[in-house]
């Protein structure tokens, strides 16, 4: 018989050297390692069909649906199920008008093919990591955090006092932004009132030019806000494919 001390000893040394070897975006309790995981055995599967390793490549492709399945999709299908249909049938059969991976994996497809599906795939993950707010810039909780206080006002800041306590655990980071959009609405809020007071009297079209000029300044600051979030949406997996592009370039 194998002394058990010796067995817990073992065991806790070899979770060590594992925990080691994880970079640590994987130890990250969120859904953000799922996504990452999904990507690295995309890139896997990329580069197993550049070398006509059609079985590796089927394999990673497992792997990948494998980490999306147990994972984000858990928390989609109620949320957005539309995305769920969407990457399941780029990892499989196909959508969009595009041939999925198992297809083309199955009919031997060029790298060029199945780059193009993977390329789609990667949109729809990132959708995908969006809706569930893995992964969100500090930008857009910011942005939408100064709209909220901006429009409600004193009630909002209750309701995100109420959010941020809320944010443990993985999701903590995210107490900052949303506490710098709060305080960037309270700092911008007396301007839909003060500005359009000061020039309806000035131009004495007071109070119809109080009331259109607050409803022209807050619907300037929404479409601003929305546009700036739009952009950090889709520069974001524009800047990903290129890094992989990079990698993919530098690998070979």
């Amino acid at each position: 018989m194998v002394d058990e001390d010796r067995v817990t000893e073992l065991g806790e040394r070899t979770l060590k050297t594992l925990e080691a070897m994880y970079p640590e975006a994987w130890k990250d309790a969120g859904g953000e390692s799922d996504f990452d995981l999904v990507a690295l055995s995309l890139d896997n599967l990329e580069q197993a069909v550049s070398a006509g390793q059609y079985t590796q490549a089927e394999q990673a492709r497992l792997e990948a649906y494998a980490f999306f399945e147990f994972g984000p999709e858990l928390r989609l299908n109620s949320l957005a199920p539309g995305i769920v249909g969407e990457v399941e049938g780029l990892v499989w059969f196909g959508a969009q008008d595009r041939e999925g991976l198992a297809r083309l994996i199955a009919q031997r497809a060029p790298a060029g093919q199945v780059r193009e599906t993977r390329a789609a795939l990667d949109e729809a993950l990132e959708e995908a990591r969006v809706t569930l707010g893995d992964g969100a810039s500090d930008a857009t909780i910011v942005t939408n955090a100064a709209i909220i206080v901006f429009r409600e006002g004193l009630e909002a800041v209750l309701i995100l006092a109420a959010i941020t306590a809320g944010l443990v655990g993985s999701r903590g980071r995210h107490r900052r932004p949303v506490l710098i959009g709060a305080a960037m609405g309270l700092a911008i809020s007396p301007f839909d009132v003060e500005l359009p007071f000061w020039m309806g009297t000035w131009l004495g079209l007071f109070p119809t030019w109080q009331t259109l000029g607050a409803q022209v300044l807050a619907a300037a600051f929404v479409i601003g806000s929305y546009f700036a979030a739009e952009y950090v949406r889709i520069k974001r997996p524009r800047r990903l494919a290129a890094a992989r592009r990079v990698d993919a370039q530098a690998s070979s």
